[in-house]
């Protein structure tokens, strides 16, 4: 061939004798291994992916822990109802409408604990072998307290005023 095409055409038609079955990122121009991409474009989509995977597994957590609570909830007004029909206060129409929605609740909670145990297993590659040999079961996403996201008192208007108007003496001078 002359000056190289030969050797590119060769290394074009070796891509063919790869096994089908090994995972490469779609749409790299080098058929990146998706655990240790070589290529920018391969990295920047691989850290994405990561990225989307974290925060789909940490929805998916809130979304079973808020499942759960929903259920434990409705546990309570059933007991409560229970009580009360037992008493002969309230009609036990009341408990049966509970009761389903409590049944509802242990479905929703079923039905978010897949979906939490899916997030998690497509999270799992990225996290390399230490992750995989930690176990899909043991990821969980570490979700600050509500006492964290609580706004802290706003400083009186005045002294921030007078601290304004001295680092910035123009302010003053186009009110004049």
């Amino acid at each position: 061939g002359e000056k190289g095409q030969a050797k590119s055409r060769m290394m074009r038609g070796l891509v063919r004798l790869l096994d089908p079955e090994i995972p490469y990122i779609a749409g790299s121009e080098l058929h990146d291994d998706p655990l240790q991409p070589i290529s920018q474009y391969g990295r920047r989509l691989i850290a994405a992916e990561t990225v989307r995977a974290f925060f789909d597994v940490a929805l998916a957590q809130v979304l079973q822990e808020e499942a759960e609570e929903n259920r434990e909830r409705v546990s309570r007004l059933v007991g409560y109802n229970r009580a009360r029909v037992e008493a002969g206060v309230t009609a036990e129409g009341e408990l049966l409408r509970l009761q389903v929605e409590l049944d509802r609740g242990t479905n929703d909670v079923a039905l978010a604990e897949v979906e939490f145990t899916r997030s998690r297993a497509r999270l799992a590659p990225y996290l390399g072998e230490a992750g995989l040999r930690a176990g899909v079961a043991t990821i969980r996403v570490a979700v600050p307290s509500a006492a964290a996201f609580t706004p802290s008192a706003l400083p009186a208007l005045e002294p921030v005023l007078k601290a304004a108007s001295e680092r910035r003496p123009e302010l003053l001078a186009g009110r004049a």
